[in-house]
């Protein structure tokens, strides 16, 4: 369930993206939203760095091109989440679910992965590994 005043947020996150009249980017940098179900919401190029959203739901979630620089991610549900060209540096998603997640050109300088659930090619391809 999403707080009444995030919802407001998203609605005008939406207006924003599709630059219609009253929207406004969503701006959540430093909040504490741990828990929260954000299942399939679009945070497309919003800013949440140093956002809490520990053990919250993300799945199918859009996160691309969002500043999420020290962010706390830990037991995040990220499947299927899009990544794609985000600021994960300094996160910490220990313990978190990427399965099927894209992680496409993502900062993670210094991001803290340990014990976190992802595919092998998710892996490699955020590695830049070569396939044997």
């Amino acid at each position: 369930m999403v707080a009444d005043f995030l919802q407001q947020i998203l609605e005008a996150h939406e207006l924003w993206l599709a630059g219609s009249p009253g929207g406004k980017r969503a701006m959540l940098s430093d909040r504490n939203l741990a828990g929260l179900d954000l299942q399939g919401a679009n945070l497309q190029s919003a800013d949440l760095g140093g956002v809490d959203l520990s053990n919250s739901n993300l799945r199918g979630a859009n996160l691309s091109q969002c500043r999420l620089t020290g962010a706390t991610m830990a037991g995040t549900n990220l499947e299927n989440a899009s990544l794609f060209r985000a600021d994960l540096s300094d996160c910490d998603l220990r313990g978190a679910c990427l399965r099927g997640a894209n992680l496409d050109e993502v900062d993670i300088w210094r991001a803290n992965f340990q014990g976190c659930i992802i595919g092998a090619d998710i892996l490699h391809g955020l590695l830049g590994c070569e396939e044997p």
